[in-house]
């Protein structure tokens, strides 16, 4: 009976909707007068589910001023989907920035209710109160501001209800846009700025871990079989330049050609021999170790070529003889060491530590941050097994002139004593930032922190500062929220320009970020282990988002479609495998170290999937496609001396690590010395 009484109640109320409806008299009335405010939307609001299609911007508001609840209408751009649609909003405001729209408010008469007040807080001890003419540069949340004409009330709220952003700024009623509200990742690297105001988060915020798919931790005996895959990798490569080209520079991959880059030094042979020790190949590293011993090979070391590159001479090949000496204690490595060391020693400027590009060459009126800051690891070593301070004293010398040099927030121009130019942590500067805490830590760490500011001054102040400056100036955030690394063009003082590019060799900086972490009190160890964790998932995307799976030399605009990116090559770069391998050791970051472990496998199996060739592995010309020649015949040194070396120790036991990071330092091309 209840059923039946049900049904009759439906179909009344059916047969009522179908009646035709008496029509109403309708008064005429003149257009509505509207307030229109191109690039921008309404921040929520939304009163209809769906909107009305093609329309234009005064339809779209005639259609909210003759709708009872609408405060205000958004009418999508023709880029949009669906375009030219009219969304109505139950209210007119607060605005934000959003490209291609177009915010349609009717007359004070057609809008029938008022902006609402902001949100408050949720956590009322939270606050952040406004200070005049200050901003912070960089350091920018999104792409765009959050609010567009926005109060500071509601710049303030909008920054609070995100527990990610740790300022906000807001712009003067002159700048365009006007009082747009734009939320910063961080309060750090605070400047004058005139009518602009800053609003600081108190208490300070801890960003919040980046979520992520943890990968099942994978076994001793899984993690055993990954190694010994990498191993036959090492030894496919290693065999192909023995057949081939034993005591040249390098061997081409494809067609087994012996290759002469301007060393003349076996750079290949020299670079590898700490990875032939490390995974057990002892028979290839000894009869390495006796092309070394040959007076003929230290005759060439103590003569390099004027082509030689000082600075590749000096990370691979006085580095690898080092890296040889530190595992095996080999003395005929210390020797050889010292015969190359002392020719890089010649070519290092007394007074400015600065290097020329060749050892036939001059410094120039451009004198590279990298190869100047890139010496000092190998000479404090070399000075420390040879019991011969001049190596250490020349070393430096670099650092006595460069803290005293000019700088935004710590970031120095690609060119020694420069006063403007690129910032970048990219090529010509990476590995002057990278060896900053490794000096540190070689000198004896925080175990020695006076005697280190003594003999190697604010060595860790210019880290501490660079990471700063980093944050400050350097790290955006894309539409997904993943961190990146931009380069600057810099004027001087604080103007400068953006270009959102970012190398593969900037994908040593998770490292280096990770590295230095523990030292610093928790709060801030907290915040630079998520920001290289960040770092580090960019550089996994890297690879990810290619249908190889391989990564490109760099990334323009953000875009890992590289739609924006004319260098899509791959020449088997090491950074990113570096990046997972000291985050896979970073305390703090243990319980992610399955994930870190699952993206070098994946990188690994891609590369060796790909470029694996008769001997050795190529490079790529073009990471988008997967098929037709795609394949260069170059294989760097830096494949068998850094890249499946970082690939090889990011899969060892947790228990037994062959090289612990407080006891090891590696060189810029993963050769280890000891800590003091």
């Amino acid at each position: 009976r209840e059923m039946r009484e049900a049904l009759a109640a439906l179909r009344s109320g059916i047969n009522e909707l179908d009646a035709p409806a008496a029509p109403k008299p309708v008064a005429a009335a003149s257009p509505p007068t509207c307030t229109f405010r191109a690039d921008s939307d309404i921040r929520g609001g939304d009163g209809d589910e769906f909107p009305r299609e093609d329309m234009d911007r005064e339809s779209c508001c005639a259609l909210c001023a003759a709708t009872p609840w609408c405060a205000a209408a958004a009418l999508s751009g023709e880029a949009d989907e669906p375009p030219s649609a009219c969304w109505l909003k139950r209210k007119a405001g607060p605005l934000q920035y959003k490209r291609g729209v177009t915010v349609c408010i009717p007359s004070k008469e057609a809008a029938r209710a008022p902006p609402p007040p902001p949100p408050p807080p949720a956590d009322t001890d939270v606050t952040c109160r406004f200070q005049a003419n200050q901003d912070v540069a960089g350091a920018d949340l999104m792409n765009e501001p959050a609010l567009v004409d926005a109060t500071p009330e509601q710049c303030a709220a909008a920054c609070i209800e995100r527990d990610d952003c740790a300022a906000a700024a807001l712009s003067g009623p002159g700048d365009n846009p006007p009082a747009a509200c734009w939320l910063k990742m961080s309060s750090a690297g605070t400047v004058r700025k005139d009518g602009v105001s800053l609003c600081v988060v108190s208490p300070p915020r801890t960003p919040r871990p980046i979520a992520y798919d943890a990968p099942a931790a994978v076994s001793a005996a899984e993690l055993q079989e990954r190694r010994e895959k990498i191993k036959g990798a090492i030894k496919h490569a290693w065999d192909g330049y023995r057949r081939r080209a034993f005591g040249r520079d390098s061997v081409a991959p494809i067609t087994g050609r012996p290759v002469n880059s301007g060393f003349d030094m076996a750079v290949t042979l020299v670079d590898s021999l700490d990875t032939l020790w490390l995974v057990g190949l002892r028979d290839e590293f000894r009869e390495a170790r006796d092309f070394v011993a040959q007076e003929s090979f230290g005759r060439k070391l103590a003569r390099p070529p004027s082509t030689a590159s000082v600075f590749e001479t000096t990370i691979r090949v006085l580095g690898g003889l080092l890296g040889a000496y530190e595992l095996s204690r080999d003395a005929i490595f210390a020797t050889r060491a010292r015969q190359i060391g002392d020719a890089v020693y010649a070519k290092i400027d007394p007074a400015t530590g600065s290097v020329p590009g060749s050892f036939g060459g001059r410094a120039g009126s451009c004198p590279s941050l990298a190869h100047a800051g890139t010496v000092q690891l190998e000479m404090l070593y070399l000075s420390r097994i040879t019991n011969d301070d001049k190596y250490a004293r020349r070393a430096r010398a670099f650092y006595e002139f460069q803290r005293r040099q000019p700088n935004l927030d710590g970031l120095y121009p690609q060119c020694v004593g420069g006063r403007t130019g690129k910032l970048t942590l990219g090529a010509e500067a990476d590995s002057f930032y990278e060896y900053l805490p490794k000096v540190w830590l070689l000198r004896g760490g925080p175990a020695a922190r006076e005697a280190v500011v003594e003999s190697f001054p604010d060595v860790w102040k210019m880290y501490d500062a660079a990471l700063k400056g980093m944050e400050a100036r350097l790290i955006s955030r894309d539409a997904r929220g993943g961190l990146w690394l931009d380069e600057l063009r810099w004027r001087g003082g604080a103007a400068f320009s953006r270009d959102a590019a970012m190398e593969h060799l900037a994908c040593f900086v998770p490292a280096w970020v990770a590295l230095g972490a523990p030292y610093f009190p928790e709060d801030r160890a907290r915040r630079l282990r998520e920001v290289a964790h960040g770092l580090g998932e960019t550089c996994w995307r890297f690879y990810a988002d290619q249908p190889t799976g391989i990564s490109p030399e760099r990334i323009k605009g953000r875009d890992t479609s590289l739609r924006r990116t004319d260098t899509r090559e791959y020449i088997l770069r090491p950074e990113a495998a570096e990046a997972w391998f000291y985050l896979s050791r970073t305390p703090g970051l243990e319980d992610r170290r399955p994930l870190y472990r699952d993206w070098g496998w994946r990188a690994f199996a891609a590369i060796d999937r790909h470029l694996r060739v008769a001997h050795g592995h190529a490079s790529m010309k073009d990471v988008r496609r997967t098929a037709g020649d795609n394949k260069m015949d170059k294989m760097e040194s830096f494949w068998l001396a850094e890249t499946l070396k970082y690939f090889y120790l990011l899969q060892e036991d947790d228990e037994r690590p062959s090289l612990p990071l407080d006891r090891y330092v590696f060189n810029t091309e993963a050769h280890p010395f000891s800590v003091v």
